[in-house]
Parts: structure tokens; sequence; C-alpha cells
């Protein structure tokens, strides 16, 4: 069975990667400007279409 990523889970792993550009990851996945940033803040949620998308792009970092 494949594993759901949660929108709590990726900013999660993402808080911890300080050395990562949140807006190249943006650019990259195809995610709205600043809507990366806000999810980390938690006062907005990924949608399941952007979080398909960073999923792929974050595996390239060492997500899993």
């Amino acid at each position: 069975m494949a594993k759901k990523h949660t929108s709590a889970m990726l900013t999660g792993w993402l808080s911890d990667k300080e050395h990562l550009s949140i807006s190249a990851i943006e650019r990259t996945a195809g995610i709205p400007a600043g809507l990366l940033a806000k999810a980390i803040k938690g006062t907005q949620e990924l949608s399941e279409k952007h979080i398909g998308n960073l999923v792929e792009v974050l595996k390239k970092y060492g997500y899993k």
C-alpha cells in the first residue's frame, strides 16, 4: 500500500532542512510563491495536487 503523504508530514520534514531553498522548491513543484512558507508556518494547508507535486521534488532531496 502506498504511503499517504500529508501537508503536516511534508512541512515537518522541510522545517528541519534550513539549507533548502523554499522558493526554488515551490518553483520546481509548480506551487504558488509563498504557499509553502505559509504551510510550514501552519497558516495554510497544501492541497492534494500540491502535495503530489511536492513529494516528487522532495524525493530528490532524500524525502521518503
